[in-house]
């Protein structure tokens, strides 16, 4: 997943929420449903896709193992999933 691609992927849906929020009118429940399904489902396995493109991790690896270190590997690898630096550790 290239940088952009990535951008579109984490931006996209909160763009598409902010504009169907402006056509239709949307209930409180949908965006308390919205940010749990963003942060917690889709983010992980955006940024694991990212993590996976980039080499850092291993497609093999368990997705569950994964989805457990996602906030840590966030942190330790932030330049490298969002300004496309490579870093050697």
């Amino acid at each position: 997943m290239k940088l952009g691609y990535y951008y579109i992927a984490i931006i996209g849906p909160v763009a598409l929420y902010a504009y169907l929020s402006k056509i239709i009118v949307l209930l409180p429940h949908s965006l308390l449903f919205f940010l749990l399904f963003y942060l917690f489902i889709y983010r992980p396995i955006v940024d694991r896709l990212r993590l996976i493109y980039l080499n850092i991790i291993a497609k093999d690896d368990s997705f569950w193992e994964v989805y457990n270190k996602i906030p840590y590997l966030n942190i330790k690898y932030f330049k490298e999933i969002y300004f496309n630096c490579q870093i050697n550790i």
